[in-house]
C-alpha cells in the first residue's frame, strides 16, 4: 500500500565515504553510524515524501519519492544515504552502501526544488540510535 508521508521534518545526506558501520535486521532496523553529513535545507511545508511497494515478476520493489522546495541552492552530491527524520519521532534510512541515493537537483532560474526517486529492494529502514 503506497505511504504518503507529509510529516517530515528533516532531511540529512551521508555520502557513501563517510559511513563508518552499516547493519540491518534485514526486516525494518538499521545501526548506522557515519563521520559527516549534509544537511539539505528545504521549507517544510513543500516537502512530500511517497513510498510506494509494487510487486515485479522477480520480488518486490519499493520506490520512495522525495520532493521538497529548496531553501537554498546546493551543488554536488556524491551517492549516498538519506536519513529522513519524521514529526513522530522515527527516523527513515533511504538507500544503502549497494544501492545508494542519487540526488537530483535540477538546474532551474526560477526556483530551487528537490527531487529524489529511489528504488530498493527492501522497504526503507527505521534508523535505530
Amino acid at each position: 500500500m503506497k505511504q504518503v508521508l507529509n510529516t517530515v521534518c528533516r532531511i540529512k545526506h551521508v555520502k557513501l565515504t563517510a559511513i563508518t558501520d552499516y547493519q540491518t535486521n534485514n526486516v525494518d532496523k538499521a545501526i548506522i553510524t557515519w563521520t559527516s553529513f549534509r544537511e539539505i535545507p528545504f521549507v517544510k511545508a513543500s516537502v512530500s515524501c511517497v513510498i510506494d511497494p509494487s510487486k515485479p515478476v522477480n520480488g518486490k520493489r519499493w520506490k520512495v519519492t522525495i520532493n521538497a522546495r529548496m531553501k537554498k541552492k546546493i551543488k554536488n552530491f556524491e551517492l549516498g544515504i538519506l536519513i529522513v527524520k519524521l514529526e513522530s519521532g522515527e527516523t527513515l534510512v533511504i538507500g544503502d552502501k549497494e544501492f545508494p541515493v542519487d540526488v537530483f537537483l535540477p538546474e532551474s532560474t526560477t526556483q530551487k526544488t528537490l527531487e529524489i526517486t529511489h528504488e530498493m529492494w527492501h522497504e526503507p529502514y527505521f534508523l535505530v540510535s
